[in-house]
C-alpha cells in the first residue's frame, strides 16, 4: 500500500521542488495540522496569516490562471503551493521519460481536503517528525517544540522561493528570490528574509504566555490585502512595511530605484510583473 511506505522520488533534473514535503503526523497535544486548531492557542499569529499571500497560495487568481494553462504540470506547481504530502489529493510517484507531462499519479489515502485549502499553512514551516519547530524551542509548551533556526535564517523560504530551472521551452521556474538575497549586502549584513517580511513584535506567543519577541506572520510584500479589505485591527500593518521601490519623478523623467529590498525588483514569476 503506499500509505505503507515512503513514497518513490521524482527525479527529472533532481530537484528538489519535484517532490511535495513528507507526510507529516500530527505531533502529540494537537488536534490536527489545521491552522483554525493552531489557532485556537496562536490567536494572533492565526489572524495575521489569516490575510497574508501564504493562507491564498492555491486559491490566488493569478496562481489558478496559471494552473489552467498547462494543468497536466500543476502536480509540479502544487509541491510549492500546497506543499505537504498531507495537502494532495494525489500523489506522483515517478514520470514516464523524464516527462513533467507524463507523471505517474497514485491516489493518497491521507488526503486533508481542508489542509489542502489552507495553501502554505502552519504545519508547512513548523511541524517536522512529530515535532514544533519554533525559533528557540519551548520545553513548557503543551506540545513537543524543538528549536529550528532555518526558520529565520532563509532556508526555510528558499525551499519555496528558490526554484530555478528550465523543463520544456514552455515549462520554465525563475524563482531566484533566495540567491538574489544570498548575493545582496543584506545577506551580508545577517538580514534575512524575515528581518522585512515577518517584522518584529514583542507579544505573548500563545495565549497566557510570556511576553518575548516575536515576529509578525503576515509575510508583507507586493502582494499585501488591500487595505480596505483587512479587520481594523490590523490596518495598522501597513505600517511595518516599506515599500523597496524609490520613485523619482522629474521633467520628463520617472526614475526607479531598489532602495529597500534585499533582492531584485520585481522578483519572482516574470509573469507576475
Amino acid at each position: 500500500l503506499l500509505a505503507a511506505g515512503a513514497l518513490a522520488k521524482v527525479l527529472i533534473l533532481g530537484y528538489w521542488w519535484e517532490n511535495p514535503l513528507p507526510y507529516q503526523a500530527v505531533p502529540k497535544g494537537l488536534a490536527s495540522l489545521r491552522a483554525a486548531d493552531c489557532g485556537v492557542c496562536h490567536q494572533e499569529i492565526y489572524q495575521e496569516w489569516q490575510v497574508s499571500t501564504h493562507a491564498h497560495a492555491l486559491s490566488d487568481r493569478q496562481f489558478q490562471a496559471e494552473m489552467q494553462k498547462d494543468p497536466i504540470v500543476s502536480w509540479l506547481c502544487l509541491n510549492c503551493h500546497t506543499p505537504l504530502e498531507n495537502q494532495l489529493a494525489q500523489l506522483v510517484t515517478g514520470v514516464r521519460n523524464q516527462s513533467t507531462h507524463q507523471p505517474i499519479l497514485e491516489k493518497n489515502p491521507r488526503y486533508d481536503a481542508v489542509l489542502n485549502r489552507e495553501g502554505v499553512t502552519c504545519a508547512v514551516c513548523h511541524v517536522k517528525d512529530g515535532v514544533i519547530l519554533g525559533p528557540r524551542g519551548d520545553p513548557k509548551a503543551p506540545h513537543p517544540v524543538r528549536k529550528g533556526p532555518e526558520l529565520l535564517d532563509g532556508r526555510a523560504c528558499a525551499a519555496c522561493h528558490q526554484a530555478t530551472a528550465a523543463y520544456t521551452d514552455t515549462l520554465i521556474c525563475t524563482f531566484d528570490t533566495g540567491d538574489e538575497w544570498r548575493r545582496s549586502p543584506y545577506a551580508a549584513r545577517g538580514q534575512s528574509c524575515a528581518h522585512c517580511h515577518m517584522p518584529a513584535v514583542r507579544r505573548p506567543v500563545a495565549i497566557g504566555g510570556p511576553v518575548r519577541e516575536s515576529r509578525r506572520h503576515l509575510f508583507l510584500g507586493s502582494k499585501i490585502p488591500k487595505e480596505k479589505d483587512l479587520p481594523a485591527a490590523h490596518r495598522a500593518y501597513y505600517d511595518l512595511f516599506s515599500s523597496g521601490l524609490s520613485v523619482d519623478l522629474r521633467p520628463g523623467k520617472l526614475l526607479l530605484r531598489n532602495a529597500r529590498a534585499g533582492h531584485l525588483l520585481p522578483t519572482g514569476d516574470p509573469e507576475r510583473f
